[in-house]
């Protein structure tokens, strides 16, 4: 019986190979892999930018004509090539339109950071603080912190450290330095109060009230405005160095 049915299924198998082969055409398709259109999209869809900078959005990829805008200007602008600029804190969305389609981004713009002040900011802020305190109980006007002149009495104050006086290293006049031409200011009237070895804003201005040269610079009527330096070298003889430079403007 089993040689018989092996003969009756291989017969089945033959016949049915023969008649699928004679009756139906099979077409044998290779699967196609069609690739998908990349899709468009901003390089960016928020962002957070710092008041006054710049920032290039771009549609990817490359699309030829983009329409674009701003919901608040004032926040931040777009120029007709992306181009973002921050203009003051708050909040928008910027828009770019590609026919019929829109892509966004929406933008949080922050104001700068407060600057981090350093020990000689802190110190030399405090020495105007009382200068300005001993003149106004003196009933005198309040005195300018002048940034050039604060430059220049950086400078001086480094300069002591080589040669503690009010002649310079280069054996000029102290006052030479507010002709150089970083520095280079008009002034009808100027002095200078230098000190070293003080630790402190309200150690070195307890030491220059209580000399008589350098209060008279402090309360003058003849002064305007002020530059302070300070410079700290803890290699130097008195590490700690001061400058006052004092000017009275046209």
């Amino acid at each position: 019986m089993k040689s018989v049915k092996k003969k009756i299924t291989a017969m089945l198998l033959t016949i049915l190979l023969i008649f699928s082969g004679s009756m139906i055409a099979v077409d044998v398709m290779q699967p196609v892999t069609v690739a998908a259109a990349s899709a468009v999209k901003l390089n960016k869809t928020s962002l957070t930018m710092t008041k006054g900078k710049t920032y290039q959005l771009k549609l990817r990829p490359a699309q030829k004509k983009v329409k674009w805008s701003s919901s608040k200007k004032k926040v931040v602008s777009v120029s007709k090539r992306g181009k973002l600029t921050a203009k003051k804190a708050g909040k928008a969305t910027i828009t770019a339109k590609v026919g019929k389609k829109k892509y966004t981004c929406k933008v949080t713009v922050k104001n700068k950071p407060a600057a981090v002040l350093t020990k000689a900011d802190k110190e030399k802020a405090e020495v105007l603080k009382l200068i300005n305190k001993e003149r106004k109980a003196q009933g005198k006007s309040s005195l300018k912190m002048n940034d050039t002149l604060n430059a220049a009495a950086d400078k001086r104050a480094k300069e002591l450290t080589q040669l503690f006086s009010h002649t310079r290293p280069n054996g000029e006049s102290c006052f030479s330095i507010l002709s150089e031409k970083k520095y280079q200011v008009n002034y009808r009237s100027a002095g200078e109060n230098i000190a070293a070895g003080y630790t402190d804003a309200a150690d070195v201005m307890n030491g220059w009230m209580n000399s008589p040269g350098h209060r008279a610079n402090i309360l003058s009527d003849s002064y305007d405005q002020v530059g302070i330096g300070y410079y700290y070298d803890a290699n130097a003889p008195y590490r700690y160095y001061w400058v006052q430079i004092f000017m009275g403007s046209w």
